[in-house]
């Protein structure tokens, strides 16, 4: 148990090492990449195309808080490895004077207690750990076009260490509405420490990203294609075994080749929802990345897929979502939304 607990702690922590080459272990406040609401776990972590009324869309884009979010609230629970709670709540209203709808949320990860023990191996005690993100977000719309942005205040405690920081997220979005069509780009966390832990100053987990959502025709079905970590190219693994492999092989160039196609589709998830009724709706995603970073090679699993699906009822919606992380388990993702201008 506590093997996979500090297993857990490390995915929330560091999932820069998860991102390989992109994060390397080189960021602080990863937190911030987990997905805020059950919706989005379901969808495999990522959605920045698609604008309705949930008010956790305006985590992934700021440019997708609009009018329908209107006196929406919301309130998300994850149920996260080892017993580590996960959760985002958050309002938003929009004002027709402004033409702007504003939103304000609070993202949160508890770690739970750890035994404390000194060199030798003797326990001193317990110690515990937590992150939180306070957002403030807004968004407009001009004609065809949505823009936004989010301002986040970032807390850190870990056993006697704490970082305060302040990051950005900007984004923009094009829709229209007869093709159902949406794309979109968005910078995330454009930010820095204003307090280290050790006088040591971090990166923040800063990412690129760009989407299309197509609703097709003849079928109540939305499928989403978003690309992640786009300022670089190479986000493999950089594994000593298959480097050593790689010298040993005489065809060094040609295996090399083979890995194209990895690194394209390591920088994309594919999502879509199915639509039965207006009341509710099916979710599924596949993270290509996570399941080459945590799959087990000598076995087959479901890692990188995700799952879900919400029921709306008058003015209360349901959501549940479930990410398959390992072989070893997953989390279990749930949420409420609630209209409150039909109270």
């Amino acid at each position: 148990m506590k093997a996979m607990r500090l297993f857990a702690v490390l995915l929330c922590m560091l999932p820069a090492t998860l991102f390989a080459q992109v994060t390397g272990g080189q960021y602080t406040y990863a937190f911030l990449n987990l997905p805020a609401s059950a919706r989005l776990s379901a969808l495999g972590g990522y959605q920045i195309a698609l604008a309705d009324n949930d008010v956790s869309f305006g985590t992934q884009n700021p440019a997708l808080y609009n009018a329908q979010m209107h006196r929406q609230a919301q309130f998300n629970h994850d149920i996260y490895l080892a017993g580590i709670q996960h959760g985002y709540a958050a309002y938003a209203q929009h004002f027709d004077s402004l033409a702007t709808t504003f939103a304000a949320g609070i993202q949160y990860v508890s770690y739970g207690k750890f035994t404390q023990t000194d060199e030798t191996g003797t326990e001193t005690g317990q110690f515990g750990g937590g992150e939180y993100a306070i957002t403030l977000g807004a968004g407009r719309k001009y004609k065809n076009i949505s823009y936004g942005l989010n301002v986040k205040f970032v807390g850190s405690h870990l056993e006697s260490y704490n970082s305060f920081g302040v990051a950005l997220d900007a984004g923009a979005q094009y829709h229209h509405p007869e093709k159902q069509f949406s794309a979109a780009v968005v910078l995330k966390n454009i930010g820095a420490q204003l307090s280290t832990y050790t006088g040591t100053r971090e990166n923040l987990p800063f990412d690129l990203q760009i989407g299309i959502s197509q609703r097709l025709k003849y079928l109540p079905f939305r499928l989403s294609i978003i690309a992640h970590h786009l300022y670089t190219w190479n986000i493999r693994y950089n594994d000593p075994t298959l480097q050593q492999e790689q010298i040993i092989d005489t065809g060094q160039n040609s295996k090399e080749k083979k890995y194209i196609a990895d690194k394209l589709f390591r920088h994309l998830v594919f999502n879509g929802e199915l639509y039965l009724g207006k009341a509710l709706r099916v979710n599924f995603g596949y993270n290509h990345l996570r399941r080459q970073e945590l799959g087990i090679a000598a076995k087959r699993t479901l890692s990188g897929f995700s799952f879900g699906a919400g029921i709306t009822i008058k003015r209360f919606s349901v959501s549940y979502g479930k990410s398959i992380y390992h072989a070893a388990g997953g989390n279990n993702h749930i949420g409420l939304s609630i209209n409150l201008q039909e109270w």
